[in-house]
Protein backbone atom coordinates (compact mmCIF):
# COMPACT_ATOMS: atom_id res chain seq x y z
CA UNK A 1 0.00 0.00 0.00
CA UNK A 2 2.82 2.41 0.76
CA UNK A 3 4.42 1.73 -2.61
CA UNK A 4 1.12 2.69 -4.28
CA UNK A 5 1.10 5.98 -2.33
CA UNK A 6 4.70 6.65 -3.37
CA UNK A 7 3.85 5.87 -6.99
CA UNK A 8 0.85 8.25 -6.92
CA UNK A 9 2.98 10.95 -5.27
CA UNK A 10 5.69 10.56 -7.91
CA UNK A 11 3.08 10.68 -10.67
CA UNK A 12 1.53 13.84 -9.19
CA UNK A 13 4.96 15.50 -8.97
CA UNK A 14 5.73 14.53 -12.58
CA UNK A 15 2.45 16.02 -13.82
CA UNK A 16 3.03 19.20 -11.78
CA UNK A 17 6.54 19.61 -13.18
CA UNK A 18 5.22 18.97 -16.70
CA UNK A 19 2.59 21.69 -16.31
CA UNK A 20 5.12 24.16 -14.89
CA UNK A 21 7.53 23.50 -17.75
CA UNK A 22 4.79 24.27 -20.28
CA UNK A 23 4.67 27.93 -19.20
CA UNK A 24 6.77 30.36 -21.21
CA UNK A 25 7.35 34.06 -21.59
CA UNK A 26 7.50 35.97 -24.81
CA UNK A 27 9.82 38.91 -25.24
CA UNK A 28 8.34 41.80 -27.20
CA UNK A 29 10.33 44.72 -28.53
CA UNK A 30 9.42 47.98 -26.82
CA UNK A 31 8.15 50.76 -29.06
CA UNK A 32 8.45 54.51 -28.59
CA UNK A 33 5.60 56.46 -26.99
CA UNK A 34 4.39 59.69 -28.59
CA UNK A 35 2.09 62.36 -27.22
CA UNK A 36 0.03 64.64 -29.42
CA UNK A 37 -2.02 67.06 -27.37
CA UNK A 38 -3.91 64.94 -24.84
CA UNK A 39 -3.61 61.73 -26.92
CA UNK A 40 -0.97 59.04 -26.48
CA UNK A 41 0.42 56.69 -29.12
CA UNK A 42 2.38 53.49 -28.51
CA UNK A 43 4.30 52.95 -31.70
CA UNK A 44 1.72 53.84 -34.32
CA UNK A 45 -1.36 52.79 -32.34
CA UNK A 46 -3.50 55.24 -30.39
CA UNK A 47 -3.83 54.40 -26.72
CA UNK A 48 -7.22 55.04 -25.11
CA UNK A 49 -5.84 56.01 -21.73
CA UNK A 50 -2.50 57.02 -20.28
CA UNK A 51 -2.97 54.19 -17.76
CA UNK A 52 -2.62 51.70 -20.65
CA UNK A 53 1.04 52.75 -20.94
CA UNK A 54 1.86 51.28 -17.54
CA UNK A 55 3.08 47.94 -18.94
CA UNK A 56 5.56 49.36 -21.47
CA UNK A 57 6.74 52.00 -18.99
CA UNK A 58 7.41 49.32 -16.38
CA UNK A 59 9.01 47.13 -19.06
CA UNK A 60 12.28 49.05 -18.91
CA UNK A 61 12.51 48.54 -15.13
CA UNK A 62 13.57 52.10 -14.37
CA UNK A 63 12.96 53.44 -10.87
CA UNK A 64 12.80 56.98 -12.22
CA UNK A 65 10.14 56.13 -14.82
CA UNK A 66 8.13 54.22 -12.20
CA UNK A 67 8.38 57.19 -9.82
CA UNK A 68 7.07 59.64 -12.43
CA UNK A 69 4.29 57.29 -13.54
CA UNK A 70 3.18 56.65 -9.94
CA UNK A 71 3.22 60.41 -9.32
CA UNK A 72 1.03 60.81 -12.39
CA UNK A 73 -1.48 58.26 -11.05
CA UNK A 74 -1.53 59.85 -7.58
CA UNK A 75 -2.10 63.35 -8.95
CA UNK A 76 -4.86 62.09 -11.23
CA UNK A 77 -6.59 60.57 -8.19
CA UNK A 78 -6.23 63.86 -6.29
CA UNK A 79 -8.17 65.64 -9.03
CA UNK A 80 -11.40 64.19 -7.66
CA UNK A 81 -10.56 65.24 -4.11
CA UNK A 82 -10.26 68.87 -5.24
CA UNK A 83 -14.07 69.06 -5.27
CA UNK A 84 -14.48 67.46 -1.83
CA UNK A 85 -14.85 70.75 0.14
CA UNK A 86 -17.56 71.83 -2.30
CA UNK A 87 -19.50 68.58 -1.88
CA UNK A 88 -19.17 68.64 1.92
CA UNK A 89 -20.37 72.24 2.01
CA UNK A 90 -23.29 71.38 -0.25
CA UNK A 91 -24.55 68.63 2.07
CA UNK A 92 -23.93 70.48 5.35
CA UNK A 93 -25.46 73.86 4.37
CA UNK A 94 -28.77 73.24 2.69
CA UNK A 95 -30.48 76.42 3.91
CA UNK A 96 -30.44 78.07 0.45
CA UNK A 97 -29.37 81.57 1.53
CA UNK A 98 -27.60 84.03 -0.78
CA UNK A 99 -24.40 83.82 1.27
CA UNK A 100 -24.54 80.02 1.10
CA UNK A 101 -24.80 80.08 -2.72
CA UNK A 102 -21.90 82.53 -2.98
CA UNK A 103 -19.66 80.40 -0.74
CA UNK A 104 -20.62 77.30 -2.71
CA UNK A 105 -19.65 79.01 -5.99
CA UNK A 106 -16.27 80.03 -4.56
CA UNK A 107 -15.64 76.48 -3.36
CA UNK A 108 -16.68 75.12 -6.76
CA UNK A 109 -14.32 77.55 -8.48
CA UNK A 110 -11.51 76.55 -6.11
CA UNK A 111 -12.24 72.88 -6.84
CA UNK A 112 -12.04 73.55 -10.56
CA UNK A 113 -8.72 75.41 -10.11
CA UNK A 114 -7.35 72.52 -8.01
CA UNK A 115 -8.51 69.99 -10.60
CA UNK A 116 -6.82 71.94 -13.37
CA UNK A 117 -3.60 72.35 -11.37
CA UNK A 118 -3.42 68.63 -10.49
CA UNK A 119 -4.07 67.73 -14.14
CA UNK A 120 -1.32 70.01 -15.48
CA UNK A 121 1.21 68.78 -12.91
CA UNK A 122 0.29 65.12 -13.52
CA UNK A 123 0.62 65.53 -17.28
CA UNK A 124 4.09 67.00 -16.81
CA UNK A 125 5.04 63.95 -14.69
CA UNK A 126 3.75 61.65 -17.44
CA UNK A 127 5.71 63.60 -20.06
CA UNK A 128 8.91 63.16 -18.00
CA UNK A 129 8.26 59.42 -17.66
CA UNK A 130 7.72 59.12 -21.44
CA UNK A 131 10.87 61.14 -22.22
CA UNK A 132 13.01 58.92 -19.99
CA UNK A 133 11.36 55.79 -21.42
CA UNK A 134 11.98 56.86 -25.04
CA UNK A 135 15.59 57.74 -24.25
CA UNK A 136 16.10 54.39 -22.55
CA UNK A 137 14.78 52.32 -25.44
CA UNK A 138 16.80 54.39 -27.90
CA UNK A 139 19.98 53.53 -25.98
CA UNK A 140 19.24 49.81 -26.14
CA UNK A 141 20.51 49.55 -29.70
CA UNK A 142 23.27 51.36 -31.53
CA UNK A 143 25.04 51.26 -34.88
CA UNK A 144 28.75 52.09 -34.91
CA UNK A 145 31.07 52.89 -37.78
CA UNK A 146 34.78 53.22 -37.12
CA UNK A 147 37.52 54.21 -39.57
CA UNK A 148 41.14 53.62 -38.57
CA UNK A 149 44.24 54.64 -40.47
CA UNK A 150 46.86 51.88 -40.46
CA UNK A 151 50.66 52.30 -40.78
CA UNK A 152 50.92 50.94 -44.33
CA UNK A 153 48.60 53.66 -45.72
CA UNK A 154 45.59 51.40 -45.38
CA UNK A 155 42.21 52.10 -43.84
CA UNK A 156 40.47 49.68 -41.54
CA UNK A 157 36.66 50.00 -41.58
CA UNK A 158 34.68 48.51 -38.71
CA UNK A 159 30.91 48.33 -38.62
CA UNK A 160 29.09 47.13 -35.54
CA UNK A 161 25.55 46.75 -34.31
CA UNK A 162 24.86 46.44 -30.61
CA UNK A 163 21.49 45.57 -29.14
CA UNK A 164 20.62 45.00 -25.49
CA UNK A 165 17.65 42.87 -24.51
Amino acid sequence: MTSLKLLLLALAMFVTVGIAAAQFTKSIQLKPIYKEGWKYFYGTKKVNSAYALQIPLEGIESNEVNHYFNSFKTLQNLRGFAYLPCVIYLFTNLNGSQQSAETFSYLLLAGFAGDLAFNIISQSKMTKAIDIYNLSIAQRSSLNLQLERMKANQTLISLGFHRRF
